[in-house]
């Protein structure tokens, strides 16, 4: 699952966060160029981006060259992870609307100011009607790619209103103030580029947002025109244009990505005072490295400055390999974890007693020692184990293979017939407990990791078999409930977390996100209440009771948190990395 997390990456995380100063050498024998030849960074990317649109693309790759091209709003702080201004002049102000116009409907509204100093790549300032289209693009249902994801991530926003005196001001009014000053901190494209012919101009905010209100223009061919327009494929390859610090100069397919500072750059005199505009490097080359073992090669040769994501076996040979004169080794806590869903649909899977059994029957311990090298933690929840408003009470599922065969008795689950699985009547038909986990062809970890849950699995009278595919495969299987269970990973939200994509029945569809199939009335009472209610205490209580009943359902056992295994190259300075995703921040970086 790539999640958008982190997918926007907004978020409270308490991770580590490692500031690693290291001299440099002037000598060019060593692979340093000097001060006056231009300062480029260059980093692995694991696989080619599809698109470098942001709001049509969740693509982790993707995601991590548009970082370096789309300023948002708000950015997150890379020492404290908290929000702060970075398009905004200040933080926005808030305030709780009693009556109006908008009473019964939206209950807060943020007010913003766009930096005076920013402007297009023509030279024409930001204004707030840009971040208005941006906004009316993403509510378009035509539009497609990721921004039926980014619709429900910004379900909140009911209107905009520009300041008739500023055209950089404006105000974003929204229900409920869970998630809202975050989420509103959003991208902003020029519409000059995007939509050169106006055409969302014919539509008011409100009436997107609004279900209702949207009946009455959903057939109006324009949308249709301009998500046609947009999704062009020149959108998202050959125009490519913000007001960021970067800009794309060439995409080699496969191969690489490179991206140049702009000359006399807007950002650059405010980032003194705004550190999220700094932007050090002149040029930064995205390498498309899918194989490791050419990522790390690539690493010692030179050609590569930083590499992330590594398995721990890859880290630890370069580790030990005596080049601790030539590389600095990172392990930041990452904002990630790894966990295996199961369809709880599924005849034989539909008992809860049969998933906890699944849960016990997992050695996390010996998988993080084995497959991790140790560089994880174990966990027990979708919330990240340091947030404020993780349930501690609940503790990671406990290796205890009776307790499991335990479990099966309870829910009538016997080896009748003596070949060492148990089995049980269902719907007029003898079954045999067995769990195809999916996963796909390239990864990496999966056979490995069901090798090591299916050693202990069959103990306990349970069959694992592996079921490997393609990745369009796979995500048409989960898209339609034709499997068992799935092996991935997600990001832990760096906000307040929003449960209703993941484990409210209203995503139990195919473009839905609830795959486990989890959830009741109660369930969806508890995520409304989580997302409407401005009484934080509150919150916690409602996060700590949804947490207790999907710890209680396992439809999804939660495995650990892995350690990011970071490589950068010694000459390379103000090198900081944190959980955050990509895990490193090349605009910051020094020679």
């Amino acid at each position: 699952m790539k999640k958008f997390s982190y997918y926007l990456l907004l978020s409270f995380l308490f991770a580590t966060l490692i500031f690693i100063p290291s001299c440099t050498s002037d000598n060019a024998a060593d692979g340093v160029k000097g001060d006056s030849e231009p300062f480029s960074v260059s980093s692995r990317l694991r696989s080619e981006p599809d698109r470098l649109n942001p709001i049509l693309t969740a693509d982790a790759g993707a995601l991590q060259v548009i970082y370096k091209l789309f300023p948002t709003l708000l950015d997150r702080d890379p020492f404290t992870l908290g929000l702060k201004p970075m398009l905004a002049k200040t933080m926005p102000t808030m305030e709780i609307l009693k009556e109006g116009e908008y009473e019964g409907d939206a209950t807060h509204k943020f007010t913003y100011e766009i930096l005076d100093e920013a402007v297009w790549d023509n030279g024409k300032p930001v204004l707030a009607s840009d971040y208005l289209f941006t906004l009316k693009a993403v509510l378009n249902p035509e539009v497609g790619g990721a921004a039926g994801q980014y619709r429900g991530l910004l379900h909140f926003i009911k209107d905009l209103k520009i300041d008739p005196k500023n055209p950089k001001k404006f105000s974003v009014y929204v229900k409920g103030a869970f998630r809202s000053e975050s989420g509103s901190g959003f991208y902003v494209l020029p519409e000059h580029v995007y939509d050169p012919t106006s055409i969302m101009r014919n539509f008011e905010l409100k009436d997107l947002a609004d279900k209702k209100a949207f009946e009455k223009i959903k057939d109006d061919p324009r949308l249709k025109e301009f998500g046609t327009l947009l999704m062009d494929a020149k959108y998202s390859r050959d125009i490519v244009e913000s007001c960021g610090a970067y800009k794309l100069v060439s995409w080699t397919s496969d191969q690489e990505i490179v991206l140049e500072k702009k000359k006399n750059w807007w950002g650059d005199k405010l980032a003194g005072k705004n550190p999220s505009l700094t932007a050090n490097p002149d040029k930064l080359i995205f390498k498309i490295i899918k194989d490791e073992t050419a990522a790390i090669t690539a690493m010692k040769d030179g050609s590569l400055d930083i590499v992330s994501s590594l398995t721990a076996t890859g880290f630890d040979d370069v580790k030990n390999g005596n080049l601790a004169d030539k590389f600095n080794f990172i392990t930041p806590v990452r904002a990630f974890y790894s966990y295996m869903g199961i369809n709880t649909k599924r005849p034989h899977l539909s008992d809860k007693r049969v998933r906890q059994a699944i849960a016990h029957v997992i050695d996390t311990d010996k998988i993080i020692e084995t497959l991790q090298n140790g560089y994880a933690t174990k966990i027990a929840s979708f919330i990240q184990p340091d947030a404020s408003y993780n349930n501690n009470k609940l503790k990671p599922i406990a290796f205890n293979i009776e307790k499991a065969k335990s479990l099966l008795a309870e829910a009538g689950w016997k080896d009748s017939n003596g070949d060492g699985i148990v089995d049980k009547m269902i719907n007029g038909k003898r079954m045999e407990l067995v769990v195809k986990p999916m996963s796909t062809s390239g990864a990496t970890i999966a056979p490995a990791l069901t090798s090591l849950i299916a050693e202990n699995a069959k103990k306990a009278g349970i069959l694992f078999e592996l079921e490997t595919m393609d990745a369009t495969k796979m995500r048409a299987n989960l898209a339609s409930r034709n499997f068992d269970a799935w092996f991935a990973g997600a990001g832990f939200d760096l906000d307040d977390y929003d449960p209703y994509q993941l484990f409210h029945t209203d995503s139990d569809n195919p473009k839905g996100a609830n795959r486990a199939g989890f959830g009741n009335a109660a369930s969806d009472a508890i995520i409304k209440e989580i997302r409407e209610t401005d009484n934080q205490s509150r919150r916690v209580e409602l996060y700590h009771q949804l947490q207790e009943m999907v710890y209680d359902e396992q439809p999804i056992v939660f495995l650990y948190s892995p350690q990011d295994r970071i490589i950068a190259q010694k000459h390379l300075k103000n090198v900081i990395t944190s959980g955050r995703f990509p895990g490193y921040f090349e605009n910051y970086f020094e020679r």
